[in-house]
């Protein structure tokens, strides 16, 4: 399996109530993805979103400080999208990752980059098409970086 195959689909809900933030969903599908591979043990829903909450500088500091492998710009490649289960970093406020799926664009709360969705949405996977006009252009992850701190942070 592919991190962007486990990103295609939502996490499952840990609490009632609490909703899951763009951050931590990369994170939660790095981990998933890293057991996949063997390289972190299976970790119940609730267990990898507490180690999640529980990252030093948080979910949000820790995916900023990843390495960036370079940039995405859906204008210039015509809407296409960079390989599947490549990370999308948008570092501008709000920051936001995503990642890419066979569908699209997959994450959570991404009204910042796709305007038509719910301020807190949920899951969704959209299209490069309904980005918004100032956020066409973002810095990629490589898959394999973001698993591998996965494995680093316990997740």
């Amino acid at each position: 399996m592919a991190l962007g195959v486990v990103a295609g689909v939502a996490i499952p809900p840990v609490l009632a109530g609490v909703g899951t933030t763009c951050h931590q969903a990369s994170w939660f599908w790095g981990g998933e993805e890293a057991t996949v591979r063997g390289q972190a043990p299976a970790r119940a829903p609730i267990v990898r979103m507490g180690n999640i909450a529980a990252i030093p500088n948080n979910a949000q500091g820790a995916m900023l400080a990843l390495r960036r492998a370079g940039t995405w710009n859906f204008d210039i490649v015509s809407n296409a999208l960079p390989p599947i289960g490549t990370v999308l970093l948008w570092i501008e406020g709000p920051t936001h990752s995503a990642i890419v799926t066979a569908g699209g664009i997959s994450g959570y709360n991404q009204a910042c980059v796709f305007p038509h969705l719910p301020a807190l949405g949920n899951y969704s996977t959209c299209l490069p098409a309904q980005l918004v006009a100032n956020r066409r252009s973002c810095f990629t992850i490589a898959e394999n970086d973001l698993v591998a701190q996965a494995v680093v942070l316990g997740i």
